[in-house]
């Protein structure tokens, strides 16, 4: 599910993440992490092209959810290769290939995991959002508005700094 990128906000996961902070809905940007979508379509294109199924297979989402859910609960990818022992279909796989698989299938799930606890720990730590000029726009500000270093007197009874 790709997130939009115009509106005041966008439920993420369950929480609200700022304008700023969203992905891109346009297909061809950057890819299934950077337009936000969902591990589970990646999950089951993998499985569907490996079991040599019909993407369109029901039993594919079942078995994507699942996974992702594995390695939302911690598993590794031994414990995922074991599941996908378990799969109709592959009992054809040498063990090298299921743990290849596990490890490509772990990787996807987790790559979303972690996109979605970022989004949601930014969130959290930056309630209006993080800046939306950028790093040289801000200090440019910063510098047309201070004061002229000359014209600085300290307040009066503040130390004087040390000479170097």
């Amino acid at each position: 599910m790709a997130a939009p990128t115009a509106g005041i906000s966008l439920l993420h996961g369950g929480h609200e993440v700022p304008k700023i902070l969203r992905m891109s809905s346009h297909r061809r940007v950057g890819n299934w992490v950077d337009r936000g979508e969902a591990p589970e379509a990646k999950i089951a294109r993998v499985l569907s092209y490996s079991l040599g199924r019909d993407p369109a297979d029901t039993n594919l989402a079942e078995w994507s959810v699942a996974l992702r859910a594995m390695v939302e609960a911690d598993a590794n990818e031994v414990q995922v290769a074991t599941y996908l022992g378990t799969l109709p279909g592959s009992d054809t796989w040498p063990g090298s290939t299921r743990r290849l698989l596990a490890i490509a299938i772990w990787h996807i799930a987790k790559s979303g995991l972690v996109r979605d606890t970022a989004l949601r720990r930014i969130a959290e730590l930056l309630p209006g959002g993080p800046p939306t000029e950028s790093l040289s726009q801000f200090l440019e500000r910063a510098i047309s508005n201070a004061p002229d270093r000359q014209q600085y007197q300290p307040p009066p009874g503040a130390p004087k700094p040390p000479r170097r």
